[in-house]
């Protein structure tokens, strides 16, 4: 029960952040397939600023909580709070729909030099303060490791809540890869990388959206990381920079 009761209070808490906040359209970051070990809640928090063709936006933060519920089962909550406008001292809140999601390992096939994995990632995709409705989002996973280099390619499509005021829903297909490349053979310090592209039937603009940065693992409860974007062929966000915290705590 105590375990239960932290897990609720962690989603009641990101549903109240991110609530009271004004739509955006959806950017969608590759997701990787190293799975959160069970009893352990890693939150990756990102904090950073973008710039667009006119307007701002503040991350404060973009998070995704992940918790180990068995070995090759992982609880994920997705979202997004930030403040964002034409000008600096005329900022609005911001958000994206909630992501409440299951990551299933199906198979994890690997040895000393090389890996081969595959999952999915699916869940709804719930409504903050201006948007309606209940939209859904589903992943496919497919991970190769060779040495140092670890490889995912995400695939899948969602369906997301209207924004407040528009008669239908966005939707899209989504892909993209997300890169990691150890620098020494403890894992210590790692280039990352990621491209996410998105294709929407309505409402809302395509976009390619590439980062790269790097990442030091602390210890094994903690991890830092600092990226730059880009996003040269979208009306919003095409320059980025984000800073990245990333501790696990044992949860049960």
């Amino acid at each position: 029960m105590r375990t239960a009761s932290r897990i609720l209070r962690v989603a009641a808490l990101a549903f109240f952040v991110s609530f009271s906040a004004e739509a955006r359209p959806f950017r969608f970051e590759p997701t990787d397939l190293e799975m959160v070990d069970s009893g352990l809640m890693e939150v990756d928090a990102q904090f950073g600023g973008f710039v667009g063709k006119d307007s701002r936006r503040l991350a404060l933060p973009d998070y995704e909580i992940a918790i180990g519920l068995t070995k090759r089962v992982e609880f994920d909550l997705d979202g997004m709070f930030g403040f964002g406008g034409e000008h600096l001292n005329a900022l609005h809140t911001l958000s994206d729909p909630l992501w409440p999601s299951a990551k299933l390992g199906l198979i994890d096939d690997h040895d000393r030099d090389a890996a081969f994995s595959l999952g999915l990632q699916l869940g709804p995709r719930l409504p903050t303060n201006d948007y309606v409705g209940i939209g859904y989002q589903a992943l496919a996973l497919f991970g190769l490791r060779k040495g140092h280099a670890q490889f995912v390619f995400n695939g899948g499509a969602l369906v997301d809540p209207s924004p407040r005021g528009q008669a239908k829903r966005p939707w899209g297909f989504l892909g993209g890869i997300d890169f990691a490349l150890d620098l020494d053979h403890r894992g210590e310090w790692s280039v990352i990388s990621q491209l996410g592209i998105g294709h929407y039937g309505r409402i809302y603009e395509d976009f390619a959206t590439l980062s790269g940065g790097f990442a030091w693992q602390v210890n094994s409860k903690l991890e830092l990381s600092a990226i730059a974007l880009a996003s040269p062929f979208t009306h919003d966000d095409r320059l980025g920079v984000l800073f990245g915290v990333s501790p696990r705590f044992q949860l049960f």
